[in-house]
């Protein structure tokens, strides 16, 4: 082949590989979250088998633009078919501990990819004919970044926005068997274009399959499942499943019984703070449910998924074929940036955003996040949090976690929504007021002030 398809063949490397890399860290999510402790590993893997991949094509010889095809043959196979739906959720379910399977589906499907792929660059610049070897490996480098910057937008901004995760894994790895094809009839090898067509035919099957849920997105997996219902609940009751976490349940009852935490800050909401004709911000849309039955204030959700009311309201307010309608007003931006950026004031915010299972995001639970719900606050606002952690408090989780919320908004109640359970929902309800409180002074033997601070209060 002559150099200016070689270096097609090396764009298409870098497209591929990157394009696996964004796919992986994508479809952990729903598993693992998308937290550091979980994006920072992925990232090692990765880089460690395009190092193996690099060291592994120094000791290529001959063969070249062979070594090259079989490569993108490999990798598209392993690629196509172990980034699926059915094969993450094959292995997440067959292995029960998260530490363990993480890296057990990155190595079997991220990892053989990347080695295979890696190895286009070193090989292919023995023949790309340059006098110095640092121009021509230069060159090569060049068309793979390119190819791997338009892999990582296309892919992340396009594609899944548009099409889901599943057609991201066919667009790539079909796309390297059209590169592996046009290889071959370039190097005259059209016997390999029935192996090639071959190897499309489990790539294929595997990524059309029926889908386990009802949608998936760029930002999560979708799901309605048939559940019994909440206690004093009538049948039929089902649950909205986002990351393979219950988000939202609604049962037969009239008004709907909701998932117990979701009924106390409805109860906080409208009965004990008595909340009417009121403005009520929701960061973290779920099914859309706290806003059910409550007719009388205004709600505003805010979920980084553009498409979840689209898919909550055909799949699990409503049906495909008669869709329902959210009770409120729906915004798609990130939680944070949404509340840094809007100039409107609400009575009441409700935090209830999560990544995966107990997983929140970790920009949502600094104290950074919590004070910035201050100037959100009209007078006498109140912050309504959604945590699960242990029951009991006791563990470094739910301690740091209820204090950087108070170090944000002042002092919070807790409320244990299952104390008898080891995790449970903890409701943190917090009134920040204008200023921060005063600082804490806690009484000892020796300074014992409470008899004249509880009369200052009337006690």
């Amino acid at each position: 082949m002559s150099p200016r398809h070689l270096l097609i063949l090396v764009a298409f490397e870098g497209f591929a590989s990157l394009a696996f890399e964004v796919i992986a860290l994508r479809r952990i999510v729903p598993y693992v979250g998308s937290s550091i402790t979980v994006t920072a590993p992925t990232i090692a893997i990765f880089l460690a088998a395009l190092a193996l991949g690099y060291f592994a094509a120094s000791r290529v010889k001959v063969d070249y633009e062979r070594t090259v095809l079989r490569n993108f043959i490999v990798a598209a196979l392993v690629g196509g078919c172990l980034l699926s739906e059915r094969a993450a959720a094959l292995v997440f379910g067959l292995i029960p501990s998260p530490v363990v399977a993480l890296p057990v589906y990155l190595l079997a499907a991220m990892a053989p990819p990347a080695y295979f792929l890696a190895q286009t660059v070193p090989v292919l610049s023995n023949i790309l004919g340059k006098a110095r070897v640092g121009e021509a490996g230069g060159l090569a480098l060049a068309w793979s970044t390119f190819g791997s910057v338009f892999g990582a937008l296309g892919l992340s901004l396009v594609v899944m926005q548009w099409l889901g995760v599943s057609a991201a894994v066919l667009i790539t790895s079909l796309g390297l068997l059209v590169a592996a094809s046009w290889a071959a009839i370039r190097m005259q090898q059209r016997r390999m274009l029935a192996f090639i067509a071959a190897c499309a035919v489990p790539i294929i099957g595997m990524n059309t399959l029926p889908r386990l849920g009802v949608a998936e997105t760029a930002y999560a997996d979708y799901a309605v499942q048939s559940v019994p219902p909440p206690e004093g609940g009538r049948w039929p009751a089902r649950a909205f499943m986002v990351n393979n976490q219950y988000a939202s349940l609604l049962d037969a009852s009239e008004p709907p019984k909701r998932w117990p935490y979701l009924d106390y800050i409805a109860t906080q909401i409208q009965d004990v703070h008595a909340l009417r004709g009121r403005q009520v911000l929701v960061l973290g849309a779920g099914g859309f449910g706290l806003s059910i039955g409550d007719d009388t204030n205004a709600y505003t959700y805010v979920d980084i998924d553009p498409k979840i009311r689209e898919i909550a309201e055909r799949h699990f307010l409503g049906t495909p074929e008669q869709p329902g309608a959210i009770q409120g007003r729906f915004i798609a931006d990130d939680a944070r940036r949404y509340v840094l950026s809007t100039d409107d004031r609400y009575d009441a915010i409700v935090v209830d955003a999560f990544s995966s299972h107990f997983n929140v995001p970790p920009q949502l639970v600094t104290v950074e996040f919590w004070a910035s719900l201050r100037p959100r606050l009209n007078a006498d606002g109140v912050v309504f949090i959604n945590l699960i952690a242990d029951a009991t408090l006791r563990d470094a989780y739910a301690r740091n976690a209820i204090a950087s919320v108070e170090a944000g908004l002042g002092r919070c109640a807790v409320h244990v929504v299952h104390p008898r359970e080891a995790l449970s929902n903890l409701v943190l309800t917090c009134r920040p007021g204008d200023a921060p409180p005063p600082p804490e002074r806690p009484y000892t033997d020796d300074r014992n002030a409470v008899d004249w601070e509880r009369r200052l209060h009337g006690g």
